[in-house]
């Protein structure tokens, strides 16, 4: 993993061996994550990747950052072409010929909100798997959760969701 200078911030429970790592306001929401088992070292370690990963892609994704890719996009991408870069955007429609997007019409933007924190479970998962954690709990905004491996004091993570017509 890269040596990154982010102050990350989380608490690590010595007697359950579990690290919680909160951030708030990323892609317009609250994260949470509990990494179940490494050593306080390792799981800031893995903790410090996801957070990384996690800024890099409200970078990329937000689209109230006035200083993100997806909001350069929407400002102007109806006057002219503009840029957009497959790596980055490779689930967007646009010029083959010249990675250029275009909207015809005022009211269209860009608005990943969804996609991006599936995009977002699927980067962590990745960050989890190369670093051989076995168990943790990942709570993306309560709208986008994953669960690997077992609860500390379980064989399960157990998930519930309110009734939405009460």
């Amino acid at each position: 993993m890269q040596e990154r200078e982010i102050e990350t911030g989380g608490s690590y429970y010595e007697d359950s061996k579990m690290f919680h790592g909160a951030l708030n306001g990323i892609m317009g929401t609250r994260f949470d994550m509990l990494i179940i088992g490494p050593r306080e070292s390792v799981s800031r370690e893995i903790w410090r990747e996801v957070v990384f990963a996690l800024r890099h892609l409200d970078q990329l994704f937000n689209r109230f950052d006035v200083t993100s890719e997806t909001s350069r996009i929407n400002r102007e991408a109806l006057t002219a072409p503009g840029p957009l870069n497959p790596d980055d955007f490779s689930k967007v429609q646009w010029n083959d010929n010249d990675h250029t997007i275009f909207f015809s019409k005022e009211d269209i933007s860009l608005d990943f909100g969804g996609y991006a924190k599936g995009y977002a479970l699927l980067k962590i998962k990745e960050i989890i798997h190369q670093a051989g954690l076995k168990n943790c709990f990942v709570d993306f905004g309560n709208s986008s959760i994953m669960g690997i491996g077992q609860h500390p004091y379980g064989d399960t993570w157990k998930v519930s969701f309110e009734n939405p017509y009460r």
